[in-house]
């Protein structure tokens, strides 16, 4: 339970930010797992087709 709830914060406030800023209620569903993934500090090469949400996407 403890890593679902470290991850559920962080996670919640990208939710946040999705809302505020972009006006979005939820994630595509590839974009919160890659957005995850990312949170837990680790790599990502994410190919996305044309409309698949890749502007959301951090490229950092």
């Amino acid at each position: 339970m403890g890593v679902l709830k470290e991850m559920s914060v962080p996670m919640n406030r990208a939710r946040s930010i999705l809302k505020d800023v972009f006006g979005f209620e939820a994630f595509w569903p590839l974009q919160e797992k890659v957005i995850a993934h990312i949170l837990e500090k680790k790599d990502a090469l994410v190919v996305m087709p044309t409309g698949g949400g890749i502007r959301l996407m951090p490229d950092s």
